[in-house]
């Protein structure tokens, strides 16, 4: 969906140049930004002329004389009526954008368990006294949405209890951020009825850092909570104030590379450091560079409860004030953070690279390194720099 144009929304096919355009909440169907969908694509006489950044038309071959024109007609024209993958690229390439339209969902959006946005209230029933409510995301790509006031959580109803007309029930959900779910989107209907899942958070979105991080973290299901006690019992044991050792068993299936010059570059406040570099010059003048990155598959193993969490979390998310992390702090910060002086677990990749920058030869190995410093990016640039 287009963000600030909401009827507009585009439809990626694999190997197709342009995407095709769906214009109009009627062609859409209900459709939900994220679903996989199929579509009818128009004849290409209904298609876009695309223009370039001088107005010129996108495809026009200007030395010989022979434009392409905006519409179809002809022979050609009905063989390559967009139906295949090839025809669509082949009208792309000549500058034309296909249009279409929405036949049905293949595979529903994760968007429509979960929006988040507020509610708003739009009068009073007449009949009940109730607020009769509306939904908008703080996603502009997703729809508007009615809301029944008859399927509300307990914290809402609770907010709304108190409030005897507009005004009041206005009020009282002002700067209140909810998550809900797609109840039902009829045909016919321009926007679907949703259900109230619960209160993300209150507070401004604009100054309040408590609300905006709640209402992120809601909006893209990220994971901010600990890791279960099962996760945590898949680390090893390790007292505090003492370092783990590397067990004897994996110095005879690792290169050691502890004697290797070994450094990291990092920005000057990182605690997680999980890659560092060594090179090396060999007496023919060439190059052995090395890209070490911590071996966290030693600790993290297939299956398990750890894998499934780390897996669920996907990454480590970083926000400005604060980090979510993907793994336990226990082996972001230290048994997979690649400290100066301790011996540390890597899987490593060293290339043999001339001098005109040219790879004649690599490897890769699981190793054991010992990084000798930490630099930040200014004392390398301070380096450069000095050259």
């Amino acid at each position: 969906m287009n963000e600030f144009r909401r009827h507009e929304a585009y439809v990626h096919v694999d190997g197709v140049v342009f995407d095709v355009k769906i214009d109009g909440f009627a062609r859409q169907a209900r459709a939900v930004h994220g679903d996989v969908v199929a579509c009818l694509v128009d004849d290409e006489g209904e298609w876009e002329r695309l223009m370039g950044e001088e107005g010129s038309a996108v495809g026009e071959e200007d030395e010989e004389g022979d434009d392409v024109e905006s519409g179809g007609g002809g022979d050609d024209d009905a063989e390559a009526s967009g139906r295949t993958v090839e025809d669509l690229s082949e009208a792309c390439r000549r500058g034309l954008r296909p249009t279409g339209i929405v036949v049905g969902v293949l595979q529903p959006s994760e968007k429509r368990s979960k929006m988040v946005g507020k509610l708003e209230v739009r009068g009073m029933d007449p009949g009940s006294g109730t607020p009769m409510m509306s939904f908008t995301p703080v996603d502009p790509r997703l729809p508007r949405s009615r809301v029944t006031a008859f399927n509300l959580p307990r914290e809402v109803k609770a907010l709304l209890r108190e409030a005897e007309d507009e005004d009041e029930a206005r009020k009282a959900l002002e700067d209140v951020f909810v998550s809900v779910k797609v109840r039902k989107w009829s045909k016919g209907e321009t926007s679907p009825m949703v259900d109230v899942i619960d209160i993300v958070g209150r507070g401004s979105i604009d100054s309040d850092l408590d609300t905006m991080t709640q209402v992120i973290l809601a909006e893209h299901n990220i994971e901010s909570g600990d890791f279960s006690e099962e996760a945590k019992a898949c680390l090893p044991e390790v007292d505090t104030g003492e370092n783990w050792k590397i067990p004897s068993s994996e110095f005879d299936v690792r290169t050691d590379f502890r004697k290797k010059l070994i450094f990291s570059i990092d920005p000057p406040t990182a605690r997680d450091l999980d890659d560092a570099l060594s090179v090396e010059v060999l007496p023919d003048g060439s190059l052995n560079v090395g890209v070490h990155i911590a071996d966290v598959s030693h600790f993290v193993r297939p299956n398990t409860v750890l894998d499934a969490e780390a897996r669920k979390r996907g990454t480590t998310t970083y926000l400005v004030h604060t980090i979510f992390p993907m793994l336990p702090r226990m082996l972001c910060e230290y048994l997979c953070s690649l400290n100066p002086g301790v011996d540390s677990l890597s899987f490593s990749v060293v290339w043999k690279m001339r001098r005109d920058g040219k790879v004649s030869a690599y490897s890769f190995k699981r190793g054991v390194i010992r990084r000798a410093a930490k630099c930040a990016y200014i004392h390398v640039q301070n380096v450069l720099e000095a050259e």
